[in-house]
């Protein structure tokens, strides 16, 4: 994915910015929610005759996937058979996304339909972007208009049952949703680091780095510094600010925050509102990194006897 907005640096980046950013407007991205809707309420409906559902496998995943092959124009039988690629890691592996794209380009090329990858098809068309460029610049959007998603949901499903006090408060009072999310967002991130590269010789902490080092940039670590945040290992729904760095910061700020925001949102508050006595099976073990196949998360959507 060397020719991509995450490899690369203005003017190519701002190049291919521009090209999407509209597709992902706070406008667009608000008039996805009745869709956003309702695929949770199809999934959940299929999971809600059990006890113990993977939600992983039953809410997390395939939400973030359904959605974005909507918004790419990414027909259904398509999008089923890259979920089925995905397997029981839940990660659509990259080659089948470019098998998958390089085809439905050409038909894009064929019969334009109202979607993303048409527009990127047509700014091909135009001359810019590149052959390359194009098929990397869908596979992305694909991997990652779904990954961090999933990631999100699960933190915050694992976390809220851990706070029963709050959870109660959240679900008393809706008004407090938003602020619920940017603190699961601060809290627990959809991303725990992000890699870079110094483009300069740069002085951190007493430590330098020198020009050409590859860094790996701790987000979570940063969404708990004392410094930023008052006691900030503690969960608080009514924590004020919005400074985390969760989708990073700069120009490099992730192209998709609201999309993932809004998913994760309705996920998570469609699966409390339907089953108010979800509880986490166990406890799950081990770190998670955005790098890894996402692990799998059991609930009990009713209390057991």
């Amino acid at each position: 994915m060397s020719h991509t907005m995450i490899a690369v640096d203005p003017p190519d980046y701002t190049r291919l910015r521009k090209l999407v950013v509209r597709g992902f407007s706070a406008t667009r991205v608000e008039a996805l929610r009745p869709r956003v809707q309702e695929i949770a309420d199809e999934l959940l409906d299929a999971a809600a005759s059990r006890d113990d559902v993977d939600l992983l496998e039953a809410l997390a995943f395939p939400l973030p996937v359904r959605v974005i092959a909507d918004v790419l124009g990414v027909p259904s039988d398509i999008r089923d058979r890259l979920i089925a690629e995905a397997g029981a890691a839940s990660m659509v592996p990259m080659d089948a996304v470019a098998t998958e794209m390089t085809a439905l380009i050409e038909a894009g090329r064929a019969t334009p339909t109202d979607d993303l990858l048409t527009e990127l098809v047509a700014a091909h068309g135009d001359h810019q972007l590149t052959d390359v460029e194009l098929v990397q610049m869908a596979g992305i959007l694909f991997a990652a208009g779904h990954v961090t998603t999933v990631h999100l949901i699960l933190g915050g499903v694992r976390t809220l049952p851990r706070h029963p006090a709050q959870l109660a408060e959240l679900r008393r009072d809706p008004a407090l949703v938003p602020h619920a999310f940017d603190e699961l967002l601060r809290h627990v991130g959809p991303v725990p680091a992000i890699s870079r590269y110094a483009l300069d010789d740069v002085a951190i902490g007493g430590v330098t780095i020198p020009r050409g080092s590859h860094v790996t940039v701790a987000l979570t670590t940063a969404n708990h510094d004392p410094a930023a945040f008052t006691d900030p290992d503690t969960f608080d729904i009514h924590r004020n600010g919005t400074q985390d760095v969760a989708f990073g910061h700069g120009i490099h700020f992730c192209l998709g925050a609201r999309l993932a925001k809004l998913e994760a949102e309705v996920a998570i508050d469609t699966l409390l509102c339907r089953f108010p006595e979800l509880a986490l099976a166990d406890e799950p073990n081990g770190v998670e990194s955005m790098l890894d196949a996402a692990q799998p998360l059991l609930v009990h959507l009713r209390r057991r006897p």
